[in-house]
């Protein structure tokens, strides 16, 4: 289970809005998903699974920082 908190006005806590979280929250797009590596930038975030070998990103993407 990926959960994230802290700072959110770049979208990049993954709870789909710009809100900020002080105690941890599930990222629900995530939840049935396994997820084996965690990557945060200060306005993104990164997950890959390996089992699905596929790769998450969300948060603030200018110039491709979030691989989009």
């Amino acid at each position: 289970m990926v959960l994230s908190w802290g700072r959110g006005e770049d979208g990049q806590l993954g709870h789909g809005d710009a809100d900020e979280r002080a105690q941890p929250h599930a990222v629900h797009a995530l939840l049935n998903t396994e997820i084996s590596s965690v990557i945060c930038g200060a306005e993104y975030s990164v997950a890959l699974s390996r089992e699905r070998q596929e790769v998450y990103s969300w948060g603030w993407c200018a110039r491709a920082r979030a691989g989009a």
